[in-house]
């Protein structure tokens, strides 16, 4: 009888340990199944010159090409002579199918000049200072002189003078 209780012990630990195993393993591929694609990291920088104090704002925008309101990006612009880095971060919680940047708020900002842009994603420069142009249409209330980057500001419409991500831009953020 001891012997009978003995084997039925031993099988009962063994099959245990072989199910504890199974569900480790099930647990294992489970755990892989729900690991989540690593949020962007997205960085445009501007390379301009605002001679008075502004603001520039990063919109957002969904899948459908509606704007985030919720999701913009501000940065304030001390007015000066001098060529500025302007660096908008989107954080990492933003999922961005397209982006505009809002270059003016101020309605006493006449001109700027655009010097370049840069975008970043995750430490890679994606798009850089030769041809951002590329990338962006600009909206009815900038006019562009290409030669200087020189941008004359019309504060007359509901919207502000932007750059809007065209198609070349979604692919970039798409990748």
């Amino acid at each position: 009888m001891k012997k009978l209780i003995l084997v039925f012990l031993t099988a009962l630990t063994l099959f245990s340990c072989g199910k504890e195993k199974n569900d480790s393993e099930n647990n294992t591929q489970e755990q892989n199944v729900e690991i989540a694609e690593p949020k962007k990291e997205i960085t445009v920088i501007l390379d301009a010159i605002y001679e008075k104090n502004d603001t520039v704002k990063l919109y957002v925008y969904d899948k459908n090409d509606n704007v985030r309101l919720d999701k913009e990006v501000k940065s304030a612009v001390v007015g000066s002579p001098m060529n500025q880095r302007i660096e908008l971060k989107l954080p990492e919680d933003i999922d961005a199918y397209n982006i505009a940047i809002g270059f003016s708020s101020n309605k006493s900002q006449e001109y700027f000049t655009l010097k370049s842009i840069t975008m970043i994603i995750n430490e890679k420069e994606v798009i850089s200072p030769i041809d951002y142009l590329s990338y962006f249409a600009n909206n009815d209330q900038m006019v562009m002189d290409v030669a200087t980057g020189k941008h004359q500001l019309l504060h007359d419409k509901d919207y502000p003078p932007a750059f809007g991500g065209n198609e070349q831009m979604k692919a970039v953020l798409e990748d």
